[in-house]
């Protein structure tokens, strides 16, 4: 894998994903879902807020850098 898709690619997906202009989107998508989920493509789990009636969700990421990302946002959001 190259050094631009390891390493350069994810991180400059999740900043861009994080653009305010794609907060009401993510509520719209995810808000109303309840039950268990599956999100594939998962990215860096910018999405997870949202989640707020799902009990239990499974996330499908390729990207292991997207991946340690959201495995860092998880922590922060269960320790708040």
């Amino acid at each position: 894998m190259s050094l631009y898709t390891q390493h350069i690619l994810p991180r400059y997906l999740n900043w861009a994903m994080k653009d305010a202009s794609l907060t009401q989107h993510r509520k719209d998508a995810v808000s109303t879902l309840t039950g268990t989920g599956l999100e594939i493509g998962f990215g860096s789990g910018l999405n997870v807020p949202y989640y707020k009636n799902v009990v239990r969700l499974y996330a499908l990421e390729p990207s292991e850098e997207l991946y340690t990302i959201a495995q860092k946002i998880s922590r922060e959001l269960r320790s708040l």
